[in-house]
């Protein structure tokens, strides 16, 4: 069972297809999850990996993403430190509840890069796995699939137009490449 869409389960590749070609409202369950010695922070509810982008605007706003309710985990920039709460209730000003992670903001630049290039690779890998359970016919879907979960707009748009010039962007260049080409 999959879950593409929030209380919507697919069951089987058909299905899931159909799901993407229709909903307005793409979604996946999870997000990022911060680990520092015992100290674990998981996405809440309601927390997708389609709002990762959202990681990349904090890094130049401060604006914290949304990392779901219940509890109501945040993100701060203090100083060189990215911190991230476990809670802040729905409040105005953010309460600061919970255990938190503090990490320079070097540091954290590094950890979602990393976690950019993960989702890169399996955003890639969507072509060939279509292919590998003989829905090549349902090539339609990798363009929204990228738009609703890269990371950075301008990289979705360029993989876009690979996938439909039908080119494997993987060879042509990577993820560092292509970011150096579009200047960021």
């Amino acid at each position: 069972m999959l879950q593409l869409c929030y209380g919507l389960e697919v069951r089987g590749v058909d299905e899931a297809i159909e799901v993407i070609r229709e909903s307005d409202e793409l979604g996946a369950y999870g997000g990022f999850q911060f680990t520092q010695q015992e100290t674990v922070i998981s996405p809440s509810c309601c927390s997708g990996l389609e709002y990762c982008h959202e990681w990349l605007t904090f890094l130049h706003t401060g604006a914290s993403p949304w990392m779901g309710h219940e509890p109501f985990g945040w993100a701060e920039k203090v100083g060189n430190e990215v911190i991230i709460w476990s809670d802040g209730s729905s409040t105005s000003p953010r309460q600061k509840l919970g255990p938190s992670i503090a990490a320079p903001i070097s540091e954290f630049e590094l950890a979602l890069a990393s976690a950019e290039r993960l989702l890169q690779d399996f955003l890639n890998s969507v072509p060939g796995w279509l292919s590998a359970v003989g829905r090549a016919d349902a090539a339609d879907i990798v363009p929204k699939i990228l738009d609703r979960f890269c990371m950075d707009p301008a990289i979705a748009e360029a993989l876009r137009r690979d996938v439909e010039l039908d080119r494997d962007p993987s060879l042509e260049m990577t993820l560092e490449e292509l970011r150096r080409s579009l200047g960021r």
